[in-house]
């Protein structure tokens, strides 16, 4: 009898503290879910839409996807960007799975063809990768990422032990901050507004920052420079709530042993609830399941991108691009939302940022367009797009004084040039020539082709920049456009460009170097098909029979495939690669091989390579075996 009342009395204190716990994971799920209804309340009475944080990527980054599933995530982020990362070249995503590739598929049918059309697009996919030994990746060795994100992260179903459930996530979650944090390398860091900073609690830890009044957006801020960040995403609900993933990573426990090194400690960028997530339920065949179920094809970070009025999806065109459509289904085909998930930004405690100026182009009409879409690039792009991107003189004193900027600005290597709407260049601006002609300027156009060394648009002649210029053809070229492609160094092409070299149809002759070029690149009698009977020819034409387009690839991946050869020559010395464009230049200007090598040993380009930190550091880097860290190179 005794002995069956201690049993009694064992099952009975189980339920007992099984009770207490569940009591105590509704009371914050109920608590949590006020909060949420007040937030809410408040921005209605005060007429003001839910915050809309910034996405915490920018176009320049190299991201790590941790712990991928079916690759959903990666694809949603590589091949349907929102306009934010537009300009993301795929090759700087790299996307991890845990399991093996033969598990991930057994477990996601759908995973083979978004891992083959990831690799297609140049993203690097890698299998059995363990969040908490990154090190022991070989794939990954000696790299570093600006962002390293894991979405939802669990050690695995089957704990039924509430507190090992609890305990087994902890001891995950630290492995992974242990083992990721020699991988952050340093870039943007995003900024809490100072209105956020100066009105939150003293004793809050930043878990819920939409409670705050007047709130402002964070923002990216390009100019200072600190470490990656980690982005770590978790249901807001027990018991992931339970984890303190944010004490776990500003406070960890010290080493379980002597002679362990010491968790790193992180700096708690933001931790807030976002009541913007979204997921789509879209009816579909699962074979793997056997039976017709609603699939989750979902991202989370398009809680970034828009806003949950009362159960209510809102989508806009950005959202749309990290929403993956599949084929056959419309934008509408919203059947379900699941909402209230969890963000914490992290980053590695450093030393104090540092500042680097903005760069700063000098003033020019809106005729043309500068940005840096990412690391030493520069895009340049012609803004006349009604006009087809005829150039006009004042359009060609704005890319002269911009280009002649670009050459003695040391931290930009390469420049891409491309065209606004759907022509690249349709040449000058012939209705604007003929003006001139008819107010007698005919003279002064003469002596202008002579005094613009540069050539046409100061681009088709320019000789004395030895930093690789890129041509993003996005459509149709003539007469002097073609000249600009035949004087870049790398030529990308949409499929559905046309390329012309018509002035004997109008009378006039292609002064611009375009003549001379075409007829090294290609030979004499393609030359002559080409300017003699004035006819346009495909992009493909060009790269097959004339051989001055290096790829032909559709419309929309044409500045996307520019911006991926300009980072892979970004990874390479900017001496030696500056040092090799001169000896091509000097290649074409000299009669013999003889005399062309030794007018590049003489170079300046040649000498400050053989001289300079990047050819130590080079060198260095291959006996060591990591990746080079080059630096920018001295003026010349």
């Amino acid at each position: 009898m005794a002995k069956g009342s201690k049993k009694t009395s064992l099952k009975a204190a189980l339920a007992s503290q099984q009770s207490r716990l569940k009591k105590k994971q509704d009371a914050a799920h109920a608590a949590q879910h006020a909060d949420r209804m007040k937030a809410s309340a408040q921005a209605k009475t005060k007429g003001k839409a839910p915050m809309r944080p910034t996405i915490p990527f920018s176009a320049t980054d190299n991201i790590l996807l941790i712990g991928e599933g079916n690759f959903s995530y990666a694809r949603a982020m590589a091949l349907h960007p929102p306009q934010a990362l537009e300009f993301l070249p795929a090759s700087n995503i790299t996307a991890t799975a845990y399991d093996t590739e033969e598990e991930c598929y057994a477990k996601y049918p759908e995973a083979r063809e978004i891992v083959s059309e990831l690799r297609s697009k140049g993203v690097e996919v890698l299998f059995r990768v363990d969040a908490t030994k990154l090190e022991k990746c070989h794939a990954l060795k000696g790299r570093t990422f600006d962002r390293i994100v894991w979405n939802f992260p669990h050690a695995g179903k089957g704990i039924t032990d509430q507190d090992r459930n609890i305990l087994s996530n902890q001891v995950l979650i630290l492995g992974f901050l242990r083992s990721v944090a020699p991988f952050l390398a340093t870039g943007p860091v995003p900024v809490v507004h100072k209105a956020r900073k100066r009105k939150r609690d003293p004793d809050d830890d930043g878990s819920d920052d939409e409670a705050v009044e007047n709130d402002d957006a964070d923002h990216v801020d390009t100019s200072r420079k600190g470490r990656g960040t980690i982005l770590i995403t978790l249901r807001n609900v027990p018991p992931y709530t339970l984890w303190d993933l944010p004490k776990l990573a500003k406070s960890p426990p010290p080493p379980t042993s002597a002679g362990q090194p010491s968790n790193p400690k992180y700096t708690l960028l933001r931790s807030e609830n976002v009541h913007m997530v979204k997921e789509r339920l879209v009816k579909e065949e699962r074979i793997a399941h056997g039976s017709s179920v609603c699939k989750v094809d979902m991202c989370c970070m398009a809680s970034f991108l828009g806003a949950l009025h009362e159960g209510q999806l809102t989508i806009d065109h950005d959202t749309l691009g990290y929403l993956h459509t599949p084929s056959g289904c419309s934008q509408h085909s919203v059947t379900g939302i699941f909402t209230f998930d969890h963000c914490v930004l992290l980053t590695r405690v450093m030393a104090k940022a540092t500042s680097a100026a903005a760069l700063q182009p000098p003033a020019h009409s809106n005729e043309i367009k500068v940005s840096f879409p990412q690391d030493h690039v520069m895009l340049l792009t012609f803004n006349r797009p009604k006009s087809l991107n005829a150039v006009t003189p004042t359009m060609t004193d704005d890319i002269k004084a911009v280009l002649d900027w670009f050459d003695d600005e040391p931290s930009l290597w390469i420049v891409i040039i491309t065209g606004e709407g759907r022509a690249f260049c349709a040449g000058a601006d012939l209705i604007e020539w003929n003006k001139r002609q008819a107010g007698g300027g005919a003279e002064e156009d003469q002596k202008r082709i002579i005094r613009d060394l540069d050539g046409f648009a100061s681009i088709s002649r320019r000789y004395t920049s030895s930093k690789p210029i890129i041509a993003a053809v996005n459509g149709g070229a003539y007469g002097g456009g073609v000249e600009i492609i035949l004087n870049c160094d790398l030529v990308i092409a949409s499929e559905d460009a046309m390329l012309a070299l018509p002035e004997v149809k109008r009378g006039v002759v292609a002064v611009q170097g375009g003549m001379p070029r075409l007829s090294r690149i290609a030979g004499h009698q393609l030359a002559s098909e080409m300017l003699l009977l004035g006819r346009p020819i495909t992009a493909k034409d060009a790269a097959t029979r004339f051989g001055f387009v290096n790829k032909v690839v559709p419309k929309t991946e044409v500045l996307s495939t520019a911006l991926a050869w300009a980072a892979e020559i970004a990874q390479n010395s900017p001496d030696a690669v500056q040092s090799t464009k001169r000896a091509l230049l000097l290649a074409t200007r000299n009669g013999s091989v003889e005399d062309a090598v030794v007018a590049h040993v003489n170079s300046k380009e040649s000498k400050r390579a053989f001289t300079s930190e990047n050819i130590q550091e080079g060198l260095r880097a291959f006996t060591e075996k990591r990746k080079p860290a080059w630096k920018n190179p001295a003026k010349l």
